[in-house]
């Protein structure tokens, strides 16, 4: 019963008319894409060094954050350079006090000296004394304008606007020679990405490029250079053609080659008994199976050898055809 039934199905079947979407098959050029990671770069990347050493205490910013020209971005442990500003501060509001007392005292001692009061040894005593605590003053106020610049020195701001990367972390000691983090300038950015060298790429090649809020972006090639090594990578470098930050991390489809052939959506290929890929065109209200070579895939389109410009080529329910198989075209 079960057999009959099948048996009446499929005569059913090959007596109605299967409905089908069709396409007009085109020649044309399918473009083919490699998709890798880049990041945006400037010619001008500023890396910034501490003036004083010191402790990281505070970071203003975030990593990749966009900076002002002057904004402060790092600020180093200066609790310790505070003490010792206040504490001779303190010190010198002291010496200035005995340095005037000594001095008021020595114009007292040289009219003693001129009356025979006092010999001359007392009164170069005197002088010494006063003079000692003068000097004693200006190095004092010296020594405070140092820490005072210190103290300064102890924010690092950026020279240039741009997008602030390799930030350290809270707490890392940092010498003068050391990174404080690098501004990528907005001026002269390009996209950098490294490809397989295998992989033709051609200056003046498209590009598209994604940035992480989905947004897309054209670009074109500029050039490509193999980074030699074991490696096995070629540099690419890009050069986008609306104005991006630096430091953005971003998504990059690259022309590789265009392939001429007849083009159609891939859903119109399907595999036969043999798994061999065939289309289906439509003649006289029929089904034709037409075995195809597949020259180019690009995920979406496929360049085709094998049909013709001008078939009708079915996109929408060619897995249930067979040669012969009466067709009717859905409008």
């Amino acid at each position: 019963m079960k057999k009959f039934l099948l048996f009446l199905f499929l005569v059913t079947l090959l007596l109605a008319q299967v409905k089908v979407d069709v396409i007009k098959a085109t020649r044309g050029e399918l473009n083919i894409y490699s998709v890798v990671y880049g990041e945006t770069k400037s010619l001008l990347n500023v890396p910034l060094h501490p003036m004083v050493k010191g402790i990281v205490w505070k970071i203003h910013v975030k990593e990749g954050q966009f900076v002002n020209q002057g904004q402060t971005i790092i600020s180093l442990d200066n609790r310790l350079l505070k003490e010792e500003f206040h504490r001779n501060l303190s010190l010198l509001s002291a010496k200035e006090a005995e340095y005037k007392a000594e001095f008021e005292k020595y114009k007292v001692n040289k009219k003693l000296y001129k009356l025979g009061i006092i010999s001359k040894l007392d009164l170069l005593g005197s002088q010494s004394l006063f003079k000692s605590l003068k000097a004693q003053v200006k190095s004092l106020k010296a020594k405070l304008t140092l820490i005072n610049e210190k103290l300064r020195f102890m924010e690092i701001k950026s020279p240039v606007s741009g997008r602030i990367i390799n930030l350290p972390r809270k707490g890392v000691f940092l010498s003068t020679s050391d990174v404080a983090g690098i501004v990528v300038s907005n001026r002269d950015i390009f996209v950098e990405a490294f490809l397989p060298v295998e992989n033709e790429v051609k200056i003046g090649s498209k590009a598209i490029l994604k940035r992480a809020n989905g947004e897309k972006l054209e670009g074109k090639v500029l050039y490509s250079i193999e980074m030699g090594g074991p490696s096995g990578l070629k540099k690419v470098v890009i050069k986008p053609e609306a104005k991006l930050m630096g430091g953005e991390r971003l998504e990059i489809k690259i022309e590789q080659k265009r392939i001429k052939g007849i083009v159609v959506p891939k859903k119109a290929i399907v595999l036969d008994e043999n798994n061999n890929p065939v289309v289906f065109k439509i003649e006289d209200n029929k089904a034709v199976k037409v075995p195809v070579e597949v020259l180019a895939d690009n995920g979406i389109e496929v360049a085709l050898k094998g049909p013709r410009q001008g078939d009708l080529i079915v996109v929408k329910g060619s897995y249930i055809l067979s040669d012969g198989t009466k067709v009717g075209i859905e409008k």
